[in-house]
């Protein structure tokens, strides 16, 4: 953080090793930041006023994007990179403009800008062609929200002639394309697939209520169906376009995260992942994927803590048993360990039914043994096992994911009865 204030992780590099968004100043000023374990925290600056965000990163982690205040006050489109600085892409003849998504190469950037009578209209900029008018419906507004791996392919929201709002797909070749609706007025995307041929987002429909959707070219906008719930809405989807995440709600408004593949249909995340929470903790939205779906994260309530925390969920966790289990109903039960993304400690939780012997690793992604936690007969009941992010050494390491496994067994006979692993997130 700039100054010990409060700040805000938007994006992650294709490779998780550049970070990008937001820090507070000692003035409490926002400003765009850009994070890599060498270099650290670097303020990206303004142009001329006194705030900025990072909205969106490239694949490699080179290019940033998001908006920047002039000096005017007004604020403004920015792309940087490490060569350039700060770059402003300039407006469509209005005051305001802001980019939202980039190509995977950094070389197409996508967002709105305000036009001279102020309404906000989606562009699509390079460097050899500047800003560009995706034009409307017929209406005022449109806005860019995403934009595919190779830029080809922008998707977003725009107006019809009666101002409602609808989904837009747009390529040079077909220019823009009205996604249709469900029935309803207003639908929205909010992201597209690596290759551009999968769309998701969320439509409304006559009583007023959101659904999640999915178009493809072959079968048009899909409500991907949610039994029993009243709302929902896609938020990311991954790169092959298989995978949707997102968040939907009960009669009650109770809101739960989501995944939805082609195989699954719609899934709760708090009901398939249930034995991974503390007892009444909840995850409420999905708001970021992994490109080959594995990972998600999003945001829900701890009930250990007490708090509302970031969570980020391996749905393939490693779990292996290399002998026959105990044919006793539990011997050990690991709780999901919290905070997790995590800066300071780490708490491990975990039920011994019986007297154990335990071991308790950290790894790296690449399978390499950093610390050891525990290593010993245990007693049987409630345990607590804290990580405060160092390896053997006690040197601290390197922000990134790295993997937790916990192993016990019999005390009479050394056989293995338990073996699990999973995964966590070091952000300082």
């Amino acid at each position: 953080m700039l100054d010990n204030a409060a700040s805000y992780a938007s994006v992650i590099s294709a490779d998780g090793q550049v970070v990008a968004g937001w820090a507070q100043d000692a003035s409490s000023r926002r400003r765009a930041f850009r994070w890599t374990a060498e270099s650290g925290l670097q303020d990206l600056g303004t142009l001329g006023g006194d705030q900025s965000e990072a909205l969106a990163i490239s694949a490699d982690g080179r290019v940033v994007v998001g908006w920047a205040q002039a000096s005017d006050g007004n604020r403004r489109a920015f792309r940087w990179t490490a060569e350039t600085g700060l770059q402003d892409l300039g407006s469509l003849g209005g005051n305001w403009s802001y980019a939202t998504a980039v190509s995977a190469d950094g070389q197409v950037v996508v967002g709105w800008a305000q036009d001279t009578s102020g309404n906000r209209r989606a562009f699509r900029w390079t460097a050899a062609s500047g800003l560009q008018d995706l034009g409307t419906l017929g209406g005022r507004w449109s806005v860019a929200t995403a934009v595919s791996a190779d830029g080809n392919v922008v998707v977003g929201w725009i107006q019809d002639t009666s101002g409602n709002r609808r989904a837009f797909r747009w390529t040079a070749e077909t220019g823009l394309q009205d996604l249709g609706s469900l029935g309803g007025n207003w639908s929205y995307a909010t992201a597209v697939s690596a290759d551009g041929r999968v769309v998701v987002g969320y439509v409304r429909d006559f009583n007023g209520n959101w659904h999640a959707f999915r178009w493809t070219s072959e079968t048009g906008m899909q409500d991907l169906g949610a039994p029993g719930k009243l709302a929902s809405s896609a938020a990311v989807v991954s790169a092959d376009g298989s995978i949707i995440i997102g968040w939907i709600e009960d009669a009650n408004r109770n809101r739960s995260a989501f995944q939805w593949t082609l195989q699954t249909g719609f899934q709760d995340l708090n009901t398939r992942y249930a034995r991974l929470l503390a007892d009444g903790s909840r995850l409420f939205e999905a708001v970021a994927l992994s490109l080959d779906g594995r990972y998600i994260t999003g945001y829900g309530y701890n009930a250990q803590t007490q708090c509302i925390e970031a969570f980020l969920l391996d749905t393939q966790p490693q779990l292996t048993n290399t002998h026959p289990l105990s044919t006793s109903p539990a011997f050990v039960k690991l709780q999901v360990g919290y905070p997790n993304p995590f800066h300071a400690q780490f708490t491990i939780p975990f039920m011994l039914f019986e007297a154990a012997y335990v071991t308790l690793h950290i790894y790296d992604v690449l399978g390499r043994r950093l610390a050891t936690l525990l290593d010993g007969p245990q007693p049987p009941g409630w345990h607590q096992v804290h990580w405060d992010g160092t390896d053997l050494a006690g040197q601290p390491l390197r922000n990134g994911l790295y993997l937790y496994q916990l192993e016990a067994r019999s005390l009479t006979n050394g056989r293995l009865r338990f073996k699990q692993t999973r995964s966590v997130l070091l952000l300082r």
